[in-house]
């Protein structure tokens, strides 16, 4: 039975240490540095992860939280304007799978912070977070 307390006590331990590690790359050095995003001032608390939705959302709107884009996959049309909001206090950005005028990467984005970019070219566009590289969506553009 002691050793059993024992291992649970260093999993617990390791566990705390890895999402600490996780969650510390934001030193205030870097957090404001070249951002040009907006912010809405909004508070969150802290939540526990959560799993994005898979299915197509029509929605021009997202929110990143719980290391997730919310909705995960969205339908818009040519033209709308696509909003992602940082509600994690961890900074993350929108890199597309395949950087083109189609799609332009965003900056990090700390929490608070907004990114936008207008679509003008039907089709399905793949994105990640290139600080935590699990997290994957996509936007399809439709006429």
């Amino acid at each position: 039975m002691k050793n059993i307390i024992i291992i649970v006590a260093i999993v617990v331990v390791v566990g705390g240490g890895a999402l600490f590690l996780m969650n510390s790359g934001d030193d205030d050095a870097n957090k404001n540095a070249g951002q040009t995003n907006s912010s809405n001032g909004e508070s969150e608390g802290v939540s526990g992860f959560s799993k994005p939705s898979e299915e197509v959302v029509e929605t021009t709107t997202l929110d990143i939280k719980d290391f997730a884009f919310e909705p995960k996959n969205i339908k818009v049309k040519v033209g709308d304007t696509v909003t992602w909001t940082n509600q994690d206090t961890a900074r993350h950005d929108i890199t597309p799978d395949e950087q083109t005028d189609d799609f332009k990467s965003s900056e990090l984005l700390a929490k608070g912070e907004s990114y936008s970019f207008t679509f003008t070219k039907a089709g399905t566009y793949s994105y990640f977070c290139s600080p935590h590289p699990y997290m994957k969506a996509s936007v399809e553009v439709v006429e």
